[in-house]
């Protein structure tokens, strides 16, 4: 706090820290290119991106995303990358098929751990099939 000078008053300020759980439903994410069912991301393409922002990584070494892959999408991944979705790769986690869209599997990497607050991409991918790749229901950063 100052004191203030002449009309103006005295400021103060605070800092504040938002804990966040280390799992974090795929829905509350910044969805591009794909729809949020409410209970999961679905209809997702090749380069469909899920963005959190502003997450701490530093102390994490592993990614686990809770994804179901049914139909033909076999092959399919989900890169992490940091600040865009062309941004540094720190994680590759390969999406087992499930052969079901309904069933879910935990899929798991390590994580390359990065200091600081980043904006962090989920990117879906499979070159060799265009649509229908997965439902993504959670992601989890931890050690």
């Amino acid at each position: 706090t100052d004191v203030g000078a002449g009309v103006a008053g005295p400021l103060s300020g605070k800092a504040s820290v938002a804990l966040r759980h280390r799992r974090i439903e795929a829905e509350s994410g910044e969805i591009t290119n794909a729809k949020n069912t409410g209970k999961a991301i679905g209809s997702t393409n090749h380069g469909t991106t899920i963005k959190f922002a502003n997450l701490n990584l530093a102390d994490t070494t592993k990614v686990k995303v809770n994804a179901s892959a049914g139909g033909g999408a076999k092959g399919s991944q989900i890169e992490v990358r940091l600040d865009s979705p062309t941004g540094p790769l720190v994680a590759t986690v390969d999406i087992a098929h499930t052969g079901d869209w309904g069933k879910f599997m935990e899929n798991k990497a390590q994580l390359t751990p990065t200091p600081g607050r980043h904006d962090v991409y989920l990117v879906l991918t499979n070159p060799k099939k265009g649509g229908g790749l997965m439902n993504v229901d959670w992601v989890e950063f931890g050690q």
